[in-house]
């Protein structure tokens, strides 16, 4: 059940900051979106002032307000950016009724929402991440800071976990020693002890460690079913650095929690300006095996829930790097230490390098201490050094000039802007944006937004086409996630494949073929697999026969005019595009067909032309065998173009007296059936000849006369 609120309402007291502005974008951010829940959590000091900064594109627009035990306040936006502020006074709803609850806003249209916590000289802000970006199943690794003794009480660190569906299942390990409240009920539990509740809708539990020990590398995860919640984390009241004297201020520290899923593995962190002492950045690793890496130095590898504390003394940017996702946070360091007279303890959220967004709007809110001199506000960015140029505030180009590359690619700039002054950042190429504010004795800092997506995993080929022109073609499918994730492929051809993230696949047939790839992710039980789907097309190549290599005849056309289909483009080997072609002369003819898959094939024939003409066939009409001179002995053709003569030789009364094949056998020599010793006698005979060319199946008949003399 929630935490006990029995506030009477009185009177609503609402302070509206308006602003216009004629600049609006479409939306690229992940801080975008219709619905918000989240909770506040305790300060040291009790609140004087929330406060909501919310931003629209498109308005007027109509929001919903719910804070339990606060009944829904509807409120109407007439302006892209307005402040909404609910103080500490006598009526109610006042600042006090907002911590450690549920609040929950709603649009019309999309809004992006700061939330402001302030009390006396101390405040922080988060920006909220609308319900449509949290992903099922999240994980969480909490990254906050310890709290501190000496400025009086137990100023503990802490976190709320709020349900966004009904029936969530939440398990925590903390890791320091907790008081729990809310949920079904409230108890002391020890470190690294499994801590169980069953949170219904919109219902939170919030833990408290029980001295000023540290919450960093606190998990949360849901253990029943595929289930939404969210989670904020930070300090009742800290100071940072605690081993330094000088730091003798504290701060209220309240941050939104990102899962581990919207993390990444590489950042770069923002200097603030004129903190000249530096800055911590704290890091949690979600994996065992975690190798962690600042400016190119290999620092440690680390274990999952493991913390990492880096103090930057100097000012300047760190690279940060890790081989798997893992969460890294921002914290500014007290006053005095830090290096300036203004300033103290917040935390922020670094964002991953490649969550590049393209559009961020906002509105610096301020507090009491923010409101007079010497506050200072200021719009933080990094990116691609490539990028600067493409940035814009309020449709004015940033001065590239004053920015800082850093991280051998990277590039950050600070930008002094006005509170209460609306502000749009725009670029058609991408960047990171932070919103920061130091002032006598108070600060606050968050992230403005990143884009990113809600999948996990992604599926690409390589190379990337997904058709291919033959059936021995090899496909490298490659699916790229964090080193939690599980694969399994269904190829579309009944085959699958299970456990690896690159596959290489050959399809032995054409069709279309549907590529599913399922990811489940190690302790997501309850949520659908993510699922990535491909079309693979094998096509039949355009295959044709321009025939058997081929002998003609001079002076014939050999016609070529292969059927293939429609819209197909021919290329021969003159280059000719036409869909026929007439050969005339001896040589290698080819052509290469490309239908409209864009698939081709090519085919090649031999082409020889010989002289086939009955002219150069000549059978003499007389000869003379067995005489003296032995000359014209034999019954000889001369030709050209023809291989092969199949003839008879008849008598006048029509008998047979030789039939030959050559070259198999001899001319005819004057001999009956060519046998020595039978000889024809002297006269006229008949004789049909066949002439082949067996390469060509070219045929010529020639028959006639012939004198034999002896």
């Amino acid at each position: 059940m929630f935490l006990n609120r029995t506030k009477k309402l009185i009177l609503l007291a609402l302070i509206l900051t308006l602003n216009i502005s004629t600049t609006y974008g479409q939306n690229q951010t992940d801080n975008m979106g219709k619905e918000f829940l989240f909770s506040f959590l305790e300060t040291h000091l009790a609140p004087v002032k929330i406060s909501f900064s919310i931003s629209c594109r498109t308005y007027p627009n109509s929001i919903a307000l719910t804070a339990y035990p606060i009944p829904t306040l509807n409120i109407t936006i007439y302006r892209k950016d307005t402040v909404i502020n609910f103080t500490n006074a006598l009526i109610t709803p006042n600042a006090s009724s907002f911590i450690n609850t549920n609040i929950r806003i709603s649009s019309i249209k999309d809004i992006s929402v700061y939330a402001l916590n302030s009390s006396t000289k101390s405040s922080d802000i988060a920006t909220i991440v609308p319900i449509n970006n949290i992903p099922y199943n999240p994980h969480y690794y909490i990254n906050t800071f310890k709290g501190d003794k000496g400025s009086g009480g137990n100023n503990s660190s802490e976190f709320s976990v709020l349900a966004i569906d009904d029936s969530c299942t939440i398990n925590i390990l903390p890791s320091a020693d907790v008081i729990t409240y809310g949920g079904s009920l409230n108890t002391s539990d020890q470190k690294d002890t499994l801590i169980k509740r069953l949170l219904r809708r919109n219902q939170l539990i919030y833990l408290q460690t029980i001295d000023s020990q540290s919450l960093a590398g606190s998990k949360i995860w849901n253990s029943v079913g595929c289930k939404r919640f969210v989670v904020f984390e930070g300090c009742k009241a800290s100071r940072i650095l605690t081993n330094d004297a000088t730091c003798s201020g504290v701060d209220h520290l309240f941050n939104q929690s990102r899962p581990i899923e919207l993390q990444g593995k590489t950042y770069t962190t923002l200097p603030f300006q004129g903190l000249n002492k530096g800055y911590l950045v704290q890091i949690v690793a979600a994996e065992k095996n975690t190798s962690l890496f600042i400016d190119g130095n290999f620092i440690k590898t680390m274990n999952e829930r493991e913390v990492y504390l880096y103090n930057n003394k100097t000012n300047v940017s760190n690279c940060i790097k890790a081989d798997k996702n893992i969460s890294v946070t921002q914290l500014m360091k007290s006053g005095v230490c830090n290096g300036s007279l203004i300033g103290n303890p917040s935390i922020m959220t670094v964002l991953p390098d490649n969550q590049l967004t393209q559009n961020v709007q906002f509105m610096a809110p301020t507090t009491i201490e923010l409101s007079t001199t010497p506050a200072e506000f200021y719009v933080g960015i990094t990116c691609p050094k490539q990028n600067l140029s493409s940035i814009f505030i309020n449709n004015i180009r940033i001065d590239t000039t004053k920015a800082t590359v850093t991280c051998t690619n990277r590039a950050f700039i600070n930008v002094k802007i006005n509170a209460l002054t609306g502000y749009t950042i725009t670029s058609t190429k991408g960047f990171l944006a932070y919103l920061y504010a130091n002032g006598n004795n108070e600060s606050y800092a968050t992230e403005l937004g990143g884009a990113f997506e809600i999948n996990k995993a992604k599926l690409s080929l390589e190379p990337n086409n997904a058709t291919s022109c033959d059936t021995f073609h090899n496909f490298s499918f490659k699916a790229t996630s964090d080193s939690l994730a599980i694969y399994f492929w269904k190829f579309g051809d009944g085959t699958t494949q299970n456990g690896d993230s690159i596959v290489n696949k050959i399809y032995n047939k054409t069709g279309t073929f549907k590529l599913n790839l399922f990811v489940n992710y190690l302790n997501s039980d309850g949520c659908k697999a993510d699922t990535f789907e491909k079309t693979i097309t094998i096509y039949k190549r355009p295959y044709f026969n321009l025939g058997k290599d081929t002998m003609l005849c001079y002076g014939e056309y050999y016609i070529m005019a292969p059927f293939v289909k429609p819209k197909s483009k021919f290329l021969w080997h003159n280059n000719s595009e036409n869909r026929t072609f007439n050969a005339t002369n001896t040589g290698l003819v080819y052509l290469t067909v490309t239908d409209s898959n864009k698939c081709t094939y090519t085919d090649s024939v031999q082409l020889k032309f010989i002289n086939c003409d009955t002219n150069s066939i000549k059978v003499p009409n007389v000869f003379t065998p067995g005489t003296i001179d032995e000359l014209n002995d034999y019954l000889e053709a001369e030709f050209t173009g023809f291989d092969k003569i199949n003839g008879i030789i008849y008598n006048r009364w029509g008998v047979v007296v030789y039939r030959f094949t050559y070259p198999e056998d001899a001319y005819w020599d004057g001999n009956f059936h060519n046998q020595i010793g039978s000889p024809c006698p002297a006269g006229t005979y008949y004789y049909i000849y066949k002439f082949t060319n067996t390469k060509t199946n070219l045929i010529r008949e020639v028959n006639g006369t012939v004198q034999l003399i002896r």
